[in-house]
């Protein structure tokens, strides 16, 4: 798993994560709403429009097994952002381990998201709050061009010294099952004067035609 991307811009793709049919698997998930909690419409004048909801317990089981597989590489990168700061490493080696931390014998706090959205929607450029987990895997299910038009995950990066109309601004494009991870408040980047925090922002391109599904694994 190449994560270079990560600490050159700010987000890293995963190419290929998911199948088709896991793809397809999760998109027909929304309309018989198996394993999923209750819809949530987000406004479009705030927000940008769309609606997600979130996983059930238990996950199924390719998806608990990829929050497995990705998070020690999450956390060797979380750790190294912490070293480099001068600080202590945060996060341990394993998922298992971290779940146990925050309640042991179970999985605590948000389960993945499923998110769709249709053509005119967006979605705002925000920062997650700053306790939240700091990377987040976002991965498309639809077919860009053919499912959808438009619909670009957008990130925008704002060092200390720079005013918003500063802000460096970078697409990811995605295929269907490809996936972005990105931090979701800040990310540790080396300056001018040594490595310090910048800000990270992320959001979603005017959807022109169609729909857009994706999954969040959050962690």
């Amino acid at each position: 798993m190449d994560l270079t991307d990560l600490n050159r811009f700010g987000a890293a793709r995963l190419p290929n994560l998911l199948t088709s049919d896991q793809c397809a698997d999760l998109v027909e998930r929304w309309s018989t709403a198996d394993g999923l909690g209750e819809e949530v419409v987000q406004p479009r004048d705030s927000w940008g429009g769309g609606s997600y909801r979130m996983f059930n317990l238990p996950l199924p089981d390719f998806m608990a097994d990829l929050q497995d597989e990705l998070y020690p590489r999450i956390a060797e990168i979380l750790n190294g952002w912490a070293a480099q700061l001068g600080e202590k490493p945060k996060f341990p080696e394993r998922y298992a381990e971290l779940l146990i931390q925050r309640g042991p014998g179970r999985r605590t706090g948000p389960t993945p998201v499923l998110t769709v959205r249709e053509t005119g929607d967006w979605n705002v450029m925000h920062r997650d709050p700053a306790h939240a987990f700091p990377l987040q895997v976002a991965i498309l299910l639809s077919e860009s061009e053919i499912d959808f038009t438009g619909g670009h995950f957008v990130l925008n990066e704002q060092w200390a010294h720079m005013s918003s109309m500063q802000a460096r601004p970078e697409i990811v494009p995605l295929c269907k099952g490809d996936a972005v991870i990105f931090p979701v408040h800040e990310r540790v980047a080396i300056g001018a004067d040594g490595p310090q925090r910048v800000g990270m922002y992320h959001g979603m391109t005017r959807l022109l035609s169609g729909k857009r599904y994706m999954l969040g694994l959050l962690f």
